[in-house]
């Protein structure tokens, strides 16, 4: 064997070993990073939301002081998504105006206090909604903030009818 030859081998054991370490260390943290996720890939469940969802919205518009009352219908759900329309009145003299299409999304779950909240966020045509679920009590409180530039900001008060 060649000095240059006796180099080599003795050189590549060690680097060969070191490369299977690595290559291991690599496959392991992989696969960590490949099962931790799909463990929590749906933050929640939002099957408590299907139904009817009835109570008041106040808030604040660009002409000021606004309320009135809120319905809510989610249709379906899929996970931790939810679908159905909204529709809103000024009074229960009043008619209520067309159905639109609104998407819910449950986000987080955590116990507040005792008992088990649900926090989501969601979007209509015309704003984004962000709130909070309580199962327990049948509520459900929603922060609406509109997209346009006439300014609509509201808060809904609802509960599972």
């Amino acid at each position: 064997m060649t000095h240059t030859q006796a180099r080599i081998q003795s050189t590549s054991t060690p680097v060969s070993r070191l490369v299977a370490l690595l290559a291991a260390a690599l496959l392991g943290l992989l696969s960590v990073g490949l099962t931790a996720p799909a463990a929590n890939a749906a933050p929640g469940d939002a099957s408590g939301l299907e139904g009817t969802w009835r109570g008041t919205y106040q808030g604040f518009d660009t002409g000021g002081f606004v309320r009135g009352q809120e319905k809510i219908v989610i249709t379906e759900v899929r996970g931790a998504t939810a679908t159905g329309t909204w529709q809103s009145r000024t009074s229960a003299k009043v008619k209520w105006s067309k159905a639109r299409p609104i998407n819910l999304a449950v986000y987080d779950e955590e116990l507040d206090e005792g008992t088990p909240s649900v926090y989501l966020a969601g979007a209509d045509e015309g704003g984004t909604l962000v709130g909070k679920f309580v199962a327990s009590e049948g509520t459900m409180r929603l922060a609406f903030t509109s997209v346009s530039k006439d300014v609509l900001v509201l808060i809904l008060d609802l509960k599972k009818r």
